[in-house]
């Protein structure tokens, strides 16, 4: 225990001159401290000569990023080659992608439908979206013709001036003056519905201004009205009463036109089981179509198996358009499907009539 200043005297000097030198190496390591914290409050002024340095750099980083901008161009992804999409920084995979589809007769309208390429880069897309310039496609109007009131008509008497004087149209006129001459007189009113480009619509308000004279034959008896059947919507016991086609043909037609979803055009029946060129030949003068009796294909909620069911349709194919909407996005356009591995522009054409994505 310690016992004042007393005690220190009794020591003896070796002691002495230990304790002094115990405490002169306390003093130097106190003294020290003091020296460290000192210096250590002088870094401040290092620390904002390295703040001001990152500012430097985070300046010159800007104005390398701008002066490799400079490098960017104008260009147009309706023609650019393969070369350009390059010289601008895109990946071999998504040059060849935008080819693949301009090739197809696929066209971007506007800057964003770039975006609709499957796997497009979006940083590369914002990088480039300012030189992005898309040339204008003339589309010329037709000027609208004044609608014209429908009198009477004789579809097998009246010449092209005074069909278009009842108020048809031109084209229409010559269209009816063409049938009679290539394949002869109207022997029935609702034959119209057979002539090409004639909407059935059309036809339904035609009607009632037709006039058609009795048909008398060789034998000099009349002739009987041709039975005309309308293919998408007829059953089978309306199908059966065009001539040439019995049951069997029937129920063949109606099962491939279930699966087709309809008929576009008259050629399309030669795609069902049996049915020959003489055989439609033979009963085309017999049948017509409504496209409005055509039923579509939503290819963003159709199912899987229910796609594969169409006969243009095979598996690959609508693996990949399944694969699209479910990975990628719903389908905005029809045309996106050029862009669908297997779906060719010839196949695109054929499924158009039948697909809709809303």
């Amino acid at each position: 225990m310690w016992n004042g200043p007393r005690e220190f005297l009794s020591y003896t000097t070796k002691q002495r001159n230990g304790i002094l030198v115990f405490l002169l190496v306390i003093l130097l390591l106190w003294l020290g401290l003091l020296f460290f914290d000192f210096k250590d409050s002088t870094q401040k002024v290092d620390i904002l000569k390295f703040e001001n340095r990152i500012q430097e750099w985070e300046i010159e980083k800007q104005r390398k990023m701008l002066s490799t901008s400079h490098s960017l161009f104008l260009f147009d992804p309706n023609v650019a080659s393969d070369s350009v999409f390059k010289a601008l920084g895109l990946s071999p995979n998504l040059s060849s992608r935008i080819q693949n589809y301009t090739a197809k007769g696929g066209e971007f309208r506007k800057d964003r439908d770039l975006l609709k390429i499957y796997g497009m880069d979006s940083t590369w897309y914002k990088r480039v979206e300012p030189y992005i310039q898309i040339a204008p496609k003339d589309h010329p109007k037709e000027k609208a013709s004044p609608v014209k009131k429908i009198r009477s008509f004789d579809i097998n008497r009246d010449n092209l001036e005074t069909l278009r004087a009842s108020g048809l149209k031109p084209w229409e006129a010559k269209r009816i003056i063409n049938y009679r001459n290539k394949v002869g007189p109207f022997s029935a009113k609702r034959e119209l519905f057979k002539l090409y480009g004639f909407d059935s619509l059309r036809v339904e308000e035609m009607l009632p201004f037709v006039q058609i004279d009795k048909l008398i034959d060789s034998s000099g008896f009349e002739k009987a009205e041709v039975v005309l059947v309308e293919i998408n919507s007829a059953d089978s016991l309306t199908l059966i009463k065009i001539k040439g086609i019995g049951p069997s043909f029937s129920k063949r037609i109606l099962k491939y036109r279930t699966n087709l979803g309809g008929f576009v055009r008259e050629g399309q029946l030669l795609e069902v089981y049996g049915l020959n060129f003489e055989k439609l030949e033979s009963i085309k003068d017999q049948i017509y179509i409504d496209l409005d009796k055509v039923k579509k294909l939503n290819v963003n909620k159709a199912s899987f198996k229910t796609l594969l069911k169409h006969p243009y349709l095979e598996y690959e194919q609508v693996k990949s358009i399944v694969q699209f909407r479910e990975k990628v996005r719903p389908f905005e356009s029809l045309e996106e499907l050029k862009n669908i591995d297997g779906i060719s522009l010839g196949l695109y054409e054929k499924l158009f009539p039948y697909l809709s994505v809303n």
